[in-house]
């Protein structure tokens, strides 16, 4: 054999190795990728076994009787229990279809959760040193009428002030044409303080209203009752619903965070103002944001709006459901006033969905 012929046998001998190789080691790499494939699928679809159907989620809840009606993509009324002849609760829940976008970060903001027609101006607030954050805080235009209600505050109900904050309006004497001024000055501190004191101590921080004739309300009360009512929450977020409650006192195991701001708001004629924690977690059962009005100038003692989303095996379930406590309402007449009051409830709730497309396409 001629040493031209040998290099050539060599040659070939060599190319058929490194073809062998790299048809070996494209051959390992598809099964290696068929492989990836085959256990991501398996991973997914164990993943989604582990979720709970929308049945098993909603067993023993206010919307175990509503299930089919989810799955066929309503949006369904949630009848939320009221806890007090003084509290009205309404809201909506439904089906966001696997592949949509579910997330509650809309929410996760110092914007306050009501229609655009109620809503008008907010701010932050740092509960290490409220009154930076409230420092913007004014009635704007027509706070005239609203400041002589505070120059002249008394038990009632006419603003919702507990006895201490009554007395300190009413020690205001300002100058002509200073009146607005001092009252602003005055609101602000006020609010600082029960932001400060509900910071510390969470809902035993919130100061009784004093309504005369009538006694104490307790706000505090009835966020309470409110926080245990929700057995859904209790039940796929055990820890969101502990941190909740022993608020501010920290809680093993949650990741949730807090922010408070203040709200202007407008409502038949008149200024309200608002102060709000906003809680946001996540837990193993979803996410949940809890809006907690620990505060309100008139209309309503206090207020909770509770969002939450759930994965289940046929999607992710979107929950929200807002209750106020209006303590005013008692006696004669009062039947007709609560359903007057819950019909304006169940349309601002639906206001609400429509203006952030909560559930749209569901």
């Amino acid at each position: 054999m001629t040493n031209s012929r040998k290099r050539r046998l060599d040659g070939m001998r060599v190319t058929r190795t490194r073809m062998s190789g790299v048809l070996r080691l494209l051959i390992y790499s598809m099964f290696v990728s068929a492989s990836l494939m085959v256990t991501a699928h398996a991973s997914d679809a164990i993943a989604n076994q582990t979720k709970p159907t929308l049945a098993e989620l909603l067993e023993g809840t206010i919307l175990h009787n509503k299930v089919s009606d989810i799955l066929r993509g309503e949006k369904v009324t949630v009848a939320a229990p009221e806890t007090t002849r003084r509290e009205m609760a309404a809201g909506i829940a439904c089906l966001i279809p696997p592949g949509r976008s579910a997330s509650l970060e809309l929410f996760q903001s110092s914007d306050a959760i009501m229609p655009e027609e109620y809503r008008d101006t907010s701010g932050p607030i740092d509960p290490a040193n409220p009154e930076a954050g409230l420092a913007a805080l004014e009635f704007g235009e027509g706070g005239g009428a609203e400041v002589k209600r505070y120059l002249t505050a008394e038990p009632g109900w006419e603003i919702s002030l507990s006895s201490e904050e009554i007395a300190g309006f009413r020690a205001l004497e300002p100058e002509a044409g200073e009146e607005l001024a001092a009252v602003e000055a005055e609101l602000r501190r006020m609010l600082a303080e029960r932001v400060r004191s509900y910071h510390l101590r969470g809902l035993a921080g919130i100061a009784d209203f004093d309504r005369g004739k009538d006694g104490k309300s307790s706000a505090s009360q009835d966020l309470r009752d409110s926080t245990v009512a929700s057995k859904g929450m209790q039940k796929q977020m055990p820890t969101a619903y502990r941190a909740l409650m022993a608020y501010p006192m920290p809680v093993k195991g949650i990741n949730g965070k807090s922010l408070y701001f203040w709200t202007r708001a407008r409502a038949l004629g008149r200024t309200l103002f608002m102060l709000n924690q906003r809680f946001t977690a996540d837990d193993d059962g979803g996410s949940i944001v809890v809006d907690r009005q620990f505060y309100a100038t008139q209309f309503f003692a206090a207020g909770q709006t509770l969002m939450a989303i759930m994965p289940v095996q046929e999607g992710t379930l979107f929950f929200y459901v807002h209750h106020s406590f209006v303590d005013r309402w008692k006696g004669l007449g009062t039947g007709p006033k609560r359903q007057i009051g819950r019909t304006m409830i169940n349309k601002i709730v639906r206001q609400v969905a429509d203006e952030y497309g909560l559930c749209e396409g569901s």
